[in-house]
Order: structure tokens, then C-alpha cells, then sequence
């Protein structure tokens, strides 16, 4: 019943919220997420896995400051219908597509219980951007009341003349705009991309040169060689893979160092939590030897690469400290701080087993140390050795490395790359 007293918004923004907790990069059996969600806010901030195509940061706002209506719902109503007419545009634009890449980041596509709409992916990246502004800029649902407001305003001053009359493009929370092409899908104009560039990079002016995003870097690196920037980026699979890795500012390239490392590191001990919920399985599950025997090579073969060059304690330390300056930047609340001690400690005892000689496949301390720490944090739904949840586990779980949103970056920033590209 409590979801029946959702409002459309609602229930669009939990959806939301669900679809990227089901985002395989945000599976955290080990919580290690406290240290991921810092890298990847300093390295690509605002980008979140919801995001897919650059070109709606001009999509949203081209649909939205024109929408006009007598209160917030009707505005909202006229938002809904701008935004399946944009869905349907961009299906109907690549229903021909034969590249492979069959959704090509149309979100709504799926229609019918896929309720998601752009504009409650990309609200919070408009907002950084400063793309949409003021009052009406907290949400979606204080821009329809602003615009309804100012179209009551504007009736009385005019003396209740038709709606005709009233200006319905002079909606001030949205910053003007290039002119948008609506008919080449996703791909920028070299003037959209200039402008959305720009606004990338206005972002951070505040920010000291040397400890501006990784975002920030790729942008201004592509408006001196364009065609080159783009071959960098797609040739890049993680962001330590970048050929121009050292022209990075030195604290970005120092985040992107740690980052590295603790993927490295913590790879090892996911591991391992699949490698012992694989031998918790009952003995007669299907695919149990299956999953066992994968688990063992990908854990031998892990360590031994590991131990020939590992993560070192000082390394471990300097990650710690430098979450820490970002909590406290931050302002960060104490359980955040906790939630950081703890994750520490977690890899640091991890570290200390990993680089020593033990078998971590039958190292009782190594066990005990991954199964605690997913006891602490899943009280009474801790998978390892709960003969209940194994018998219908699919045979992996949080076995991926940290990308720190590198695929959306590619994705969005190498839209914003291939605009400047195409017309350099």
C-alpha cells in the first residue's frame, strides 16, 4: 500500500535507485564500496551508471524549457508526453542501426514496466553542470511548480488575456542553449560539443588545476587534438591504460594510481568470498564442482601474479589517508568515517595474508577473515555458509573489477570526443 501513495516521480525515482543497486559494478559483498564511490566521485564527478548518452544533456533541456501548464501536474504531464516522443524519435532514428550495439543507450527504450525517463537519470548531472539553475533546479518536481507558478504570474499581470498570449519560452532555470540538432540521434555538432565541453569544464574552475577530475582532463586534452583524445580514450580500458597517463594533474593521476592498486588488491579477496561460498555448496548442487574448480584456478593463478608484484601496506596506507581528506572535505557524517575504519582494516588484514606464502584456498585465517566481514555487514544474509542461499546461487557474485564508471566516461565523454573529432 505504501507504494500506492507514490506519486509518478516517486516511483520513477525508486526505480531509479533499483536499477543501480542492479548494476553489476555496484554488487559489494565486502564493502569496499566506501573506497570505489570516493575514486570514482573524484575521478568522474556526477556520472553515475544511469547515464548513457551525452547528447541528453541537451535533449533534457531543449524538451523542458518551452513546457508550459496550469499547475505542477499538468506540467508534468506535458514532460511525460516530450520525453516518449523523445524515446520513440531516438527508436525510430537507429530501428536500422546493424552496428551490434542494439539499445545504442536510449533509455526507456523497453517501455511498458521500464518507466525510466531521461530526465530523472541526468537531473543531478544538469544541476552540476549548470545546465539548469535557481529554484526550480532542485528537483523535477520544483521546476513544474515553478513553471506553473510563472505562468499564473504571468496571466494576472497580462489581465487574464488567452494563454496564447503568454510567453512559454521565458522559463529562466534553464541556461540558453546552442541550437540542437534533433535529426543525427546521438551524435554532436561541433558547436553542441564545444558548449557541452565547456560546461564540463566550467564545473570545476573553482577547483585548483592540479586536482581537477579526470572528466575535466580528457575534455580540455580533446579540444587541442580532438581526433588523437578519441583514440586515447577507446584504446583505454581502465583509466590507469591511459597512453597520456603522465600528463595527468598529479593529484588526478595519484587517484587514479590508488585506484588501480586497490582493485588489484581486493580483486583477490572477492575471489576468494566466491571460492568459499563454491565449496559451501550442498555436494550434490548442480554445477557445484564446476564452480570450485573455476574459483581454485582464478584464486592460484591471482596469487601467484599478486605476490610477484604486490599492493604494498604503504600503498594500503596511503589509499586510507586519502579517503579520509575526502570524508573530511566532505563533511562527511561519523558513520561514513566507521564505515571507512572498517573497510581499512578489512583490506589491510587482507593485504598482510595475500603477500604472505599461505594456500588461501585452505588458509583458515583467510577464511575467517572474508567470512566475518560479510557476517558484519549482512547480518542473518550472509551467504558463505548458509547451506539455504548457496543451494540456489548462480556460481559468481561480485566478481568484477572496479572500473570507477570508466565505461560511462568512455561512453559520455567519448560522445562529447567524437563531435569535436568529426569536425576538428
Amino acid at each position: 500500500m505504501a507504494w500506492l501513495a507514490f506519486d509518478a516521480d516517486q516511483q520513477r525515482q525508486t526505480q531509479l535507485l533499483v536499477a543501480a543497486l542492479n548494476e553489476t559494478s555496484a554488487i559489494d559483498e565486502l564493502g569496499l564500496g566506501v573506497f570505489r564511490d570516493l575514486i570514482t566521485g573524484a575521478l568522474h564527478p556526477g556520472l553515475t551508471v544511469l547515464h548513457t548518452r551525452a547528447k541528453y544533456l541537451l535533449f533534457i533541456p531543449h524538451d523542458f524549457k518551452s513546457l508550459s501548464g496550469d499547475s505542477a501536474d499538468s506540467v508534468a504531464a506535458e514532460a511525460e508526453r516530450r520525453e516518449v516522443r523523445l524515446i520513440s524519435t531516438l527508436l525510430d532514428f537507429y530501428r536500422a542501426d546493424q552496428s551490434g550495439d542494439s539499445d545504442r543507450g536510449i533509455i526507456g527504450r523497453r517501455g511498458g514496466a521500464d518507466t525510466r525517463r531521461p530526465s530523472d537519470a541526468y537531473w543531478g548531472l544538469l544541476r552540476r553542470l549548470d545546465i539548469v539553475h535557481g529554484p526550480g533546479a532542485a528537483s523535477r518536481r520544483a521546476l513544474f511548480e515553478e513553471v506553473a507558478e510563472s505562468k499564473a504570474a504571468a496571466r494576472g499581470a497580462l489581465g487574464f488575456r488567452s494563454d496564447d498570449d503568454v510567453d512559454t519560452e521565458s522559463n529562466t532555470a534553464w541556461r540558453e542553449l546552442p541550437p540542437i540538432a534533433l535529426d543525427r540521434g546521438f551524435a554532436f555538432t561541433r558547436e553542441e560539443a564545444d558548449w557541452l565541453a565547456q560546461r564540463f569544464r566550467d564545473a570545476e574552475r573553482h577547483v585548483e588545476p592540479d586536482r581537477r577530475s579526470l572528466i575535466h582532463w580528457l575534455l580540455t586534452e580533446s579540444q587541442a587534438d580532438p581526433v588523437g583524445a578519441l583514440e586515447r580514450l577507446r584504446d583505454a580500458h581502465r583509466p590507469g591504460e591511459h597512453e597520456a597517463l603522465e600528463s595527468m594533474p598529479a593529484a588526478t593521476r595519484h587517484v587514479v594510481y590508488l585506484g588501480s592498486e586497490l582493485n588489484r588488491v581486493a580483486y583477490g579477496a572477492r575471489i576468494l568470498y566466491n571460492y568459499l561460498c563454491a565449496t559451501g555448496m550442498p555436494a550434490h548442487a548442480p554445477d557445484r564442482d564446476e564452480y570450485v574448480d573455476r574459483h581454485d584456478e582464478s584464486l592460484t593463478a591471482w596469487a601467484a601474479e599478486f605476490r610477484s608484484d604486490p599492493v604494498t601496506p604503504e600503498t594500503i596506507g596511503a589509499l586510507d589517508d586519502w579517503a579520509r581528506s575526502e570524508l573530511e572535505r566532505r563533511r562527511a557524517p561519523g558513520a561514513s568515517i566507521h564505515r571507512l575504519r572498517r573497510a581499512h582494516s578489512f583490506l589491510s588484514d587482507w593485504q598482510r595474508l595475500a603477500e604472505s606464502p599461505i594456500d588461501l584456498r585452505s588458509s583458515d585465517a583467510a577464511a575467517r577473515l572474508v567470512t566475518q566481514r560479510e557476517a558484519l555487514l549482512k547480518p542473518g544474509r550472509a551467504r558463505i555458509n548458509n547451506t539455504e542461499l548457496l543451494r540456489t546461487w548462480g556460481g559468481e557474485s561480485g566478481l568484477m573489477n572496479f572500473d570507477y564508471n570508466w565505461v560511462v566516461a568512455r561512453r559520455v565523454i567519448g560522445d562529447v570526443c567524437e563531435g569535436l573529432a568529426a569536425n576538428a
